[in-house]
């Protein structure tokens, strides 16, 4: 068994964001270990995701790198925790350290690219309602801002 944590880290990044209608998982914040970076680096994320009722959907991770002109740059997709610990396992009111290490192209050009978060069914392919701030968001994902990409080695 999991050990049961129920309490977020002091120095995370606030996102607000919840996930089902009515809510099922939340997304306190985010921990990001750079906003700069090369061609070629990857962008290492922690998630802190939070059961706040019954998970019954075996819900994946998606994470976009979008370029300016709203092609995708990069992307991971991935059950929680490298799989180990599907959503359907969280427990209500559980505390879920996820992390992931996004590779970025060695040919990535340099500039600006947005990141989102999000989750979706890997059945189904349907993403929940997704909320920031008690606001739906478009496309049923979470925009954590922008990263710089300068050129690589």
């Amino acid at each position: 068994p999991w050990p049961f944590v129920d309490q977020l880290p002091a120095d995370l990044e606030t996102v607000n964001a919840e996930f089902g209608e009515p809510p099922v998982i939340a997304l306190p914040g985010v921990n990001i270990s750079s906003r700069s970076l090369q061609a070629g680096d990857a962008l290492d994320l922690t998630f802190y995701w939070q059961a706040v009722a019954e998970v019954v959907e075996p819900y994946y991770v998606f994470i976009h790198i979008m370029a300016e002109d709203d092609t995708m740059a990069a992307q991971l997709d991935s059950a929680p925790l490298q799989g180990f610990r599907p959503t359907v396992s969280w427990r209500v009111g559980e505390v879920i350290t996820d992390e992931y290490a996004v590779p970025l192209g060695p040919d990535l050009p340099p500039g600006a690219y947005q990141l989102w978060v999000g989750l979706y069914n890997p059945d189904s392919g349907v993403r929940p309602l997704t909320k920031v701030d008690g606001q739906a968001t478009p496309d049923n994902r979470v925009y954590l801002g922008e990263i710089n990409v300068g050129k690589g080695e």
